[in-house]
């Protein structure tokens, strides 16, 4: 196993587990309790781990094109503007992050 993602908020770490298991990568968050525990602490942040070593150069460049996805959606989301799905096609409003029909992350 080995670590590809580490994130300040849970839910950022079970955003990306959730992207690399839609796209095939099986993918686990730890430290979400300690987390918990000790609050926003770099030394606890959560993490997610990819179970096959093999799929580390893929999860990378996956987590690479979601925070990329994050930074326009945040800029978008500031404009106002509506996006649509790339998953199933749906329109959401500009402040959404995860398509509300799907669950697809902006720009996954």
């Amino acid at each position: 196993m080995l670590k590809v993602y580490e994130a300040a908020l849970v839910y950022d770490a079970e955003q990306v587990r959730d992207l690399l298991l839609r796209r095939g990568i099986d993918a686990y968050v730890f430290g979400e309790h300690t987390y918990n525990v000790l609050g926003v602490n770099p030394l606890a942040w959560p993490q997610v781990w990819v179970a096959e070593d093999e799929d580390f150069e893929r999860a990378k460049a996956l987590i690479g094109d979601y925070e990329k996805a994050q930074r326009a959606m945040a800029a978008s989301a500031a404009a106002g503007k509506r996006w649509r799905c790339r998953a199933c096609g749906e329109t959401n409003e500009g402040t959404f992050d995860v398509c509300w029909s799907c669950g697809e992350p902006r720009g996954g």
